[in-house]
């Protein structure tokens, strides 16, 4: 039983790219959310929260936000971006096309930065979901991976104090 969950984990693990094993050098992990929406007496709002971690060894220089235009035009509340969602950040918003680039600029490891975006849906047939307007984060090095910041942070502190006796645990649990 032991060596079925902990297979099923690191499978899982695996699937989505995410190792709580070692840290790579330049990795950013983001992930998405949506708070509950708003109806109000002529339409919806829909604020919609990305956090972005710096999940590798080393500082990311450059990290770019890349939305689509066309879909901002809905926006009620100017972008915000905050260090671990509460102390203000300073970026910068640019259009090129039909690409909106909201540049944060300097990522150090283990940081955390959320981007809210607040849309405002006159009727429920012009509602754009997440997909339709984000298109990806830009970095100089590494990958972006999708998946949770903290929790991964967490997972690979936690295997780096107990990995000898996960290790332990996980060959004894094969051999049993």
């Amino acid at each position: 039983m032991r060596f079925f969950v902990l297979a099923t984990g690191l499978l899982i693990l695996i699937f989505y790219g995410i190792s709580i094993f070692f840290t790579p050098s330049y990795e950013v992990m983001y992930n998405h959310r949506i708070l509950p929406i708003i109806q109000s007496g002529n339409g919806e709002i829909h604020v919609h929260i990305l956090e972005i971690g710096n999940t590798g060894k080393k500082t990311q220089e450059h990290v770019d936000i890349l939305l689509e235009s066309s879909i901002m035009h809905f926006e009620t509340i100017p972008i915000s971006v905050r260090n671990f969602g509460i102390v203000d950040r300073q970026f910068t918003v640019s259009e090129n096309g039909s690409t909106t680039r909201v540049s944060i600029g300097l990522l150090e490891t283990d940081k955390r930065v959320e981007l809210r975006v607040c849309l405002f849906f006159e009727n429920s047939d012009e509602v754009y979901e997440w997909d339709d307007f984000f298109m990806g984060i830009e970095i100089e090095r590494g990958k972006t991976v999708s998946g949770d910041p903290k929790w991964t942070s967490l997972g690979r502190f936690l295997f780096n104090i107990f990995g000898e006796a996960f290790k332990k645990y996980a060959v004894s649990g094969i051999m049993a």
